[in-house]
């Protein structure tokens, strides 16, 4: 689809870690700032914007109607609408701050915690964030205004999911990420589950280049398979074939991609009740998240899975839901868009629609859901995103009832 109000839009990023552009995604695979950064761009030129990249490109030039250029070749931004953003090494905004920007709108793209070296979050129109949890963070530790916050969730490319879908092994689990964040956690309950059933097996997506670090050696363990880092079209097929994902981990994930990649593709995810994850996954509905460390929920984690496995109606349920759960990446754009033109034309709250449940101010509909004009707090509801969940829904029910 087509926006009917086209902008320039630029991204700038200087972060250096990893040389990038969409091919990369689709071939090596990275990390989920990367990922946000190009899968937003080029569904916006895909909406009919003129999109450059600033970014540590593996060539310039123009790939799937986005201009890729070498952030070190900036001299001035010239843009309606200019997103800045780091997410790796050197996880800094200095160079951005030292660059000559004319924009109807400057943003800012938040991807952690820590607020990135250089950051001043009064120098910017709105801050992106991917959750209301990221969001809570953006107000309370940097210092940010919560009318600045604009909160929408990271999506999917759908056609990575399409048919032929490969067999499913429901004796498979799958963990995907950094080994930092749950490798250790899910070791420990496909040991506790082979102790049941040695059918069980664990494969394991991702590695330390997801973080632009050099591989070190993992442990060896019955029924482990390390798949390293694949491309995320790979990725998508190799999670198809999977049961379970397992996401047990301390870390508070400002959103959490392998979450959403792997309810996409079908995979039921038992995951910490940590960060953003309660945002992605309905607990009992589309996953199951469990509270505490992740060495006390291991046990629980473990008996979840064979549970599930002798109630396979259930199982199914929570399994289509999953696949509904996440919105594409031309709907996330879609919201962008959307947000981006109401902001140009005076950000003018609704009249006689809904009131936010946190702040009562009202509530703006964009593609992706309700959106505070006042707090920035989202909600995943409106026509929108609705009609998205009835229409995937509807193929993946009838495929349950066949």
């Amino acid at each position: 689809m087509i926006d009917p109000q086209p902008l320039a839009i630029d991204f700038y990023c200087a972060d250096a870690h990893i040389a990038y552009d969409e091919r990369r995604l689709d071939e090596h695979g990275v990390g989920g700032g990367i990922t946000t950064r190009i899968r937003l761009a080029h569904a916006l030129a895909a909406r009919g914007h003129r999109v450059q990249a600033w970014v540590n490109c593996v060539q310039p030039g123009w790939q799937g109607g986005v201009h890729y250029r070498h952030f070190s070749e900036a001299s001035a931004l010239r843009a309606d609408v200019v997103l800045y953003g780091s997410s790796g090494q050197p996880y800094s905004l200095h160079s951005a701050n030292a660059l000559p920007v004319q924009a109807r709108l400057r943003g800012l793209l938040a991807f952690g915690q820590p607020m990135p070296a250089g950051c001043q979050p009064a120098n910017y129109d709105y801050i992106y964030t991917a959750s209301n949890f990221m969001r809570s963070c953006v107000t309370q530790m940097w210092g940010a205004a919560a009318r600045q916050i604009f909160s929408c969730p990271r999506g999917v490319v759908p056609q990575f999911y399409a048919a032929p879908v490969p067999e499913r092994d429901p004796f498979r689990l799958a963990y995907s990420g950094h080994p930092e964040k749950g490798l250790a956690a899910a070791l420990a309950v496909l040991q506790l589950l082979r102790a049941v059933d040695a059918r069980f097996h664990l494969q394991v997506f991702g590695g330390h280049a997801l973080w632009g670090q050099p591989e070190a050696p993992q442990p060896a363990q019955a029924g482990v398979h390390y798949c390293g880092v694949l491309g995320q079209r790979a990725l998508a097929r190799a999670l198809q074939g999977c049961g379970f994902a397992l996401a047990l981990q301390t870390r508070q994930e400002p959103f959490g991609m392998a979450v959403l990649e792997a309810q996409r593709a079908g995979c039921v995810v038992i995951g910490s009740a940590v960060g953003a994850f309660p945002e992605i996954v309905s607990a009992g509905v589309d996953g199951f998240l469990l509270p505490g460390a992740p060495a006390a929920a291991v046990a629980a984690a473990a008996e979840i899975i064979l549970e599930l496995l002798q109630q396979p109606q259930r199982l199914q349920a929570v399994r289509t839901a999953a696949q509904c759960a996440a919105l594409p990446w031309d709907m996330v754009a879609a919201a962008y868009a959307q947000h981006w033109a109401w902001a140009l034309r005076g950000a003018i709250p609704p009249a006689g629609g809904p009131l936010c449940a946190q702040c009562s101010a009202p509530l703006q509909e964009f593609a992706s859901g309700l959106h505070c004009v006042r707090c920035g707090a989202y909600t995943r509801g409106g026509a929108a995103p609705a009609a998205a969940t009835r229409s995937a829904l509807q193929p993946a029910m009838q495929a349950v009832s066949a």
